[in-house]
């Protein structure tokens, strides 16, 4: 692995741009991780139980240790993104600053809120722009101080890591408050769209729910699911759980589909990450938004309007707000359901095909890569 602490190593010429991304990789092992173990949970309710109960995954005993972890492994996904994003762009000094943002964000700790709301939590924009803050604020720094003392001193080591944790916590505090606002009136327009039009309502629901993993949108769109079971209209969180499916299946099926879209590591993650995806777990997908965000998120975002919508006109309905399919299991639609989310999966890995760059040589260049440095060992 090729970490990037200072200016004087051999990686030095990587762009800031190939930084972030490397850093954003660190964390996709965590990511999968957590995501198999959730889903072994509600694969386990649904065969112990028989069927989806509404809170699956946490029915039987085994169910509820495994949820439990894989809760508790999704937690580190925000500081580890955020971490590795500074890291590589600031180096160790931003370390501190990263990993710190990263767990703000997850909390949506606010001056109001100082233990955490999940109402204002962030997600993966706010930990990619936590990440950013503290490398950024680092490299800054350590410039500023190198124009005053004309040349490069050991100051910068003191304090490059306190200036990003300053400005990182200030940052996250003001977007976790935005975060905040926005889910207040995201739940005010569902409500209002609700009663204009149940259709135009799933759609808002799908293009939330694919928009912004983990963060105030998407919330918001599983919360107003959640209350749907409530209220007697399952074909809501239906469409909701459909839509919620689309990114980490779509990047599955576009990288089988089209392989010199995607480098070896990112064909590996996103074809494990199927299994994730027919579970209904979407942060599979979070490299993939945090590298190739303009390229990956609208056809993700049409794949999931199509699946919501398809959903909701085909009468599907969810018995419990999470499983992906297993959450359908026991209501009669399964099989509109899969023709839902399918239509949309096919349509945005298609998209994807033409929207993605053609990655060359990538399996050449990674072995070349590795034989350069096998050679340097050996040398």
């Amino acid at each position: 692995m090729d970490l990037i602490f200072d200016e004087n190593n051999e990686n030095s010429h990587i762009n800031i741009s190939e930084r972030r991304n490397k850093g954003v990789w660190l964390c996709a092992p965590v990511i999968l991780a957590g995501a198999v173990i959730v889903s072994l949970s509600y694969i386990i309710d649904i065969l112990f139980v028989g069927g989806a109960e509404f809170g699956i995954g946490e029915t039987s005993a085994i169910a509820k240790a495994l949820y439990g972890t894989g809760s508790v492994i999704n937690k580190l996904i925000s500081p580890l993104l955020s971490g590795g994003i500074a890291l590589y762009i600031g180096g160790l000094p931003a370390l501190s600053g990263g990993l710190i943002g990263g767990m703000l964000t997850g909390m949506g700790v606010t001056l109001s809120f100082s233990s955490g709301n999940t109402g204002a939590i962030t997600g993966i924009f706010g930990s990619i722009l936590a990440g950013l803050a503290a490398g950024y604020s680092v490299r800054l720094t350590d410039t500023v101080i190198t124009l005053i003392t004309k040349r490069k001193s050991n100051i910068a080591v003191y304090i490059s890591p306190i200036a990003s944790l300053i400005v990182t916590v200030v940052l996250i505090f003001i977007a976790d408050a935005a975060a905040q606002i926005i889910n207040g009136l995201s739940a005010v327009l569902l409500a209002a769209t609700g009663e204009f039009s149940k259709l135009l309502l799933v759609v808002l629901l799908s293009i939330m729910i694919t928009v912004d993993i983990g963060g105030p949108l998407y919330l918001a769109a599983l919360v107003y699911g959640v209350a749907s079971i409530a209220t007697d209209e399952p074909q809501i969180m239906a469409a909701v759980t459909a839509a919620g499916s689309v990114p980490a299946l779509s990047m599955g099926l576009a990288s089988l589909i089209f392989r010199d879209r995607f480098a070896k590591r990112e064909r590996i993650f996103a074809i494990s990450g199927i299994f994730c995806g027919l579970c209904g777990l979407s942060q599979v997908a979070i490299p993939y938004y945090a590298t190739r965000l303009q390229r990956v998120i609208l056809p993700c975002i049409a794949g999931g309007v199509i699946s919501g919508g398809l959903c909701f006109v085909l009468g599907c309905s969810a018995a419990a707000p999470a499983g992906g399919v297993l959450s359908i299991i026991g209501t009669g639609g399964v099989l509109y359901f899969c023709l839902a989310v399918f239509s949309g999966v096919l349509f945005s890995a298609g998209i994807m095909g033409y929207t993605l760059e053609i990655v060359e040589n990538s399996e050449a260049s990674e072995v070349s890569n590795n034989d350069t440095k096998l050679q340097k060992v050996t040398a």
